[in-house]
Order: structure tokens, then C-alpha cells, then sequence
């Protein structure tokens, strides 16, 4: 009922008032009309638009994949981005009932399969995986769902991510590969775990660098022991030093031990 307690007609005169030619219509829910964002008894729905029928292409939440992706905070940040940051399994199933999708990105290229990788999240990255995320997603500078597990030390997701077509030598545009970055944070397990499964021992950054020389400068020996294993390059590397050198500068007697022990040469010299 219109204020002046006669019939409403806002439907027929395009959201002014039909008593009043010229007035927008005062009714209660007659904006929600007009802006076409109320449903049929003039709510908005969920998902910000009309409810469409089940079964129809926009699925059951009212939103396509394009609309879930808009439905974000000004950083680009989804709903579903969140749930899988936060290692919440159950919203994040939830919100595939509601038509999330895996494809939607931050404006870094964060996707929520790589958010729940970063942080070790294993039911959630499992999740997923299961309802079609992709396993190569990565972020603007290159980094894989593999990497940032790697450079978090989380094992049981690298190997979910390596048994589920992780490609383990990917490097970031700089070069770096998960090898490198779980060697320089000094995660052994994951070290051993990756060149089981075909990791690159020698794989160098743009920089030069290799993952044994960043353990021996930072004197990860138990990093080292297991790179050793694969018997990585002693030498002189591409940047013109050599792990040895790095472990010399380090001052970790227990590093240059294990160097001299493999077989590096005290008489290199470098190139710099």
C-alpha cells in the first residue's frame, strides 16, 4: 500500500508513483524493484541478484562463476579464498554447495588451493582438489601450490601435491625452485622427499645460487646430508663461488667438514 493507503502500481510506472505522476514510488521495497536486485517478494537474494530456478547454468546460490569471483572485498579477497587461508574444511565444503569456485583470484594471483598450500592445510587442499582446482595454479611471480608448501616445510601436502601432478622442478620467474626455497628455510624431510620424486639437486636461481650452497650458508647440515646424498655439484657455480665458500664465510666448522668430506676442493678459488 502506497503512504496515501491506496493500491500500488510501482510495476507499471518504471518505480514512480502511479498516484502521483512524477514522485518516486514511497513504498517500502520498491527501490529493491526498481535496481532489479530484490527477488520475487522483494528480498534481496544471496548471492546480490535474482534467484534463478534450480537447475538452470547460474547453479544453486543464484551466481555463476564470474559473479561468485566478483562477490569480494576490495583487495580481491573470495569467500572461499578465506575459508581455505584459515583451514576452515567445513565452510570451505559448504561453499562449494553455494557455487564457490576454485578459479578466482586475488589481485597477486592468489587462489585459494595456493592459500591452503602456504599455510599447510591438508583437508582443505585435499577439498580442493577434489572439486577441480588446479594444481598448477600460481601466483603473478611464478610461485606454485608446490613452493609454498616447500617453503613452509608442510610434507604431508607435498606429497599430496607430488602424487596429484605437482610438477616439482617449477621455479618462480626468478628461478627459484621448491628444492632451493626448502633448503634455505632448512626443512630436511622435505628435502629428501623432493629429490626422491626427480628434484633438480643442482637446479640454480637467476642468481646463481644453488640449494646446497644456501644450506651451507646458512648451515643447515642436516639439509646438506641429504643433498650430498645426490652428489650436487662442489665446484665453482655460475654466480663464481661454491658452497664451500659459503660455508667458510658462515663459520660453521661442521658444514666445512661435511663439504671437504664429499669432496670439495679447499684450493678453489673464486671468480669474483
Amino acid at each position: 500500500m502506497c503512504p496515501r493507503g491506496e493500491a500500488c502500481q510501482r510495476g507499471q510506472a518504471g518505480g514512480q508513483c502511479a498516484r502521483q505522476p512524477g514522485r518516486p514510488c514511497a513504498c517500502p521495497g520498491a527501490a529493491l524493484s526498481v535496481s532489479g536486485r530484490g527477488n520475487a517478494r522483494g528480498r534481496p537474494s544471496a548471492a546480490g541478484g535474482r534467484r534463478e530456478r534450480a537447475g538452470t547454468e547460474r547453479g544453486p546460490a543464484g551466481g555463476g562463476t564470474a559473479d561468485m569471483c566478483r562477490m569480494s572485498f576490495k583487495s580481491g579477497t573470495t569467500a572461499l579464498f578465506f575459508a581455505a587461508q584459515q583451514g576452515h574444511n567445513d565452510v570451505v565444503r559448504f561453499l562449494f554447495g553455494f557455487g564457490a569456485s576454485t578459479e578466482c583470484r586475488t589481485k597477486d594471483g592468489g587462489t585459494a588451493l595456493l592459500a591452503a598450500s602456504q599455510y599447510g592445510h591438508m583437508p582443505v587442499v585435499e577439498t580442493l582438489l577434489k572439486h577441480g582446482a588446479n594444481i598448477h595454479d600460481q601466483l603473478y611471480d611464478g610461485a606454485t601450490a608446490l613452493f609454498l608448501a616447500a617453503q613452509g616445510g608442510y610434507l604431508d601436502v607435498i606429497r599430496l601435491l607430488l602424487s596429484s601432478g605437482a610438477k616439482v622442478n617449477q621455479p618462480r620467474q626468478d628461478g627459484t625452485a621448491p628444492l632451493w626455497i626448502a633448503s634455505q628455510m632448512g626443512h630436511s624431510e622435505v628435502v629428501r622427499v623432493m629429490l626422491l620424486r626427480g628434484a633438480d639437486r643442482d637446479a640454480a636461481r637467476n642468481d646463481g645460487t644453488t640449494a646446497l650452497l644456501k644450506a651451507a650458508n646458512k648451515g643447515y647440515n642436516d639439509v646438506i646430508e641429504e643433498l650430498l646424498k645426490f652428489s650436487p655439484t662442489l665446484g665453482i657455480l655460475k654466480n663464481g663461488t661454491s658452497a664451500l665458500h659459503a660455508a667458510v664465510l658462515s663459520g660453521n666448522v661442521k658444514t666445512v667438514a661435511l663439504l671437504l668430506e664429499a669432496g670439495a676442493d679447499p684450493a678453489l678459488r673464486n671468480k669474483n
